[in-house]
């Protein structure tokens, strides 16, 4: 098998991951389908006929990136990675789809239920930072106004 494949590390978890990928490569034009029949799920594009088919795989484990991509080569016989001269302007624009799904899955994206607590929220706060607020001491005067507020009454007497 020749592909072209990369790995990285992200911030999401697992379900965010790819939920981005489905969003991403379906406005892109790719719908997810078995590989030659097998239990492995990639993104396709392309029928084969008219336009070469084009396969992007995404795996995803605790926040780490599997991202491979090919384009099938000669009627489906073989694979070719997205690099070399035939073919060049097709495999060209998929590199570049490749390059902003990977950027789309390096940001970081905060869904319910899935995202880790973002560090500004009151529940990611440290415990004693969560208790009630310490109680203040009332303000007092310095002695000598104290003193000074007090003759003052006794003086209008």
């Amino acid at each position: 098998m020749s592909r072209t494949a990369s790995e990285f590390q992200t911030q999401n978890s697992d379900q965010v991951i790819q939920y981005i990928a489905a969003n991403t490569l379906q406005q892109k034009g790719y719908m997810l389908k078995p590989y030659r029949n097998t239990t492995d799920m990639v993104w396709q594009k392309g029928d084969g006929f008219l336009t070469a088919k084009q396969y992007i795989k995404v795996v995803s484990q605790n926040g780490r990136v599997h991202l491979e991509a090919w384009m099938a080569a000669f009627g489906d016989c073989g694979e070719m990675k997205l690099t070399g001269f035939w073919g060049w302007a097709i495999k060209k624009m998929m590199r570049d789809q490749v390059q902003a799904l990977t950027a789309a899955l390096h940001q970081k994206i905060y869904m319910p239920g899935t995202a880790p607590v973002p560090p500004h929220s009151p529940s990611a706060q440290p415990a004693a930072a969560q208790a009630a607020p310490a109680q203040q001491a009332p303000v007092t005067e310095p002695a000598s106004q104290q003193a000074a507020s007090q003759a003052a009454p006794a003086q209008e007497q």
